[in-house]
């Protein structure tokens, strides 16, 4: 099981948003897979903020994609657990991802 934790940033908006979300999903998902829509785990998410994922430190993390139209968390690349998750010796592995805002009107 591959654990996702993603966190809310706000990056000029004068609105503070700071949300830590949970979503557990399975490996070898198809790419293109929804994981989540994002209005189901960020409440009031209108059209006048803009959105977008920070960029991994690690290439090898950058697994995943915003779909602006469907306002959903979609899976960008193949997700090995043994791949990912060889340094830990949990069953369970933790990814992180942050997603920065803006609001239109700052």
């Amino acid at each position: 099981m591959i654990f996702l934790f993603f966190s809310i940033l706000p990056f000029v908006s004068s609105q503070t948003i700071k949300q830590l979300n949970e979503i557990s999903i399975n490996e070898e998902l198809p790419i293109g897979s929804i994981i989540t829509f994002l209005t189901d785990k960020i409440p009031n998410l209108d059209q006048s903020l803009e959105y977008d994922l920070v960029t991994p430190v690690s290439s090898e993390l950058d697994l995943f994609s915003i779909d602006h139209t469907r306002q959903s968390l979609i899976i960008k690349k193949r997700i090995d657990y043994e791949q990912i998750c060889t340094k830990t010796n949990s069953t369970h592995c933790i990814i992180p991802i942050s997603i920065a805002f803006s609001n239109h009107d700052t």
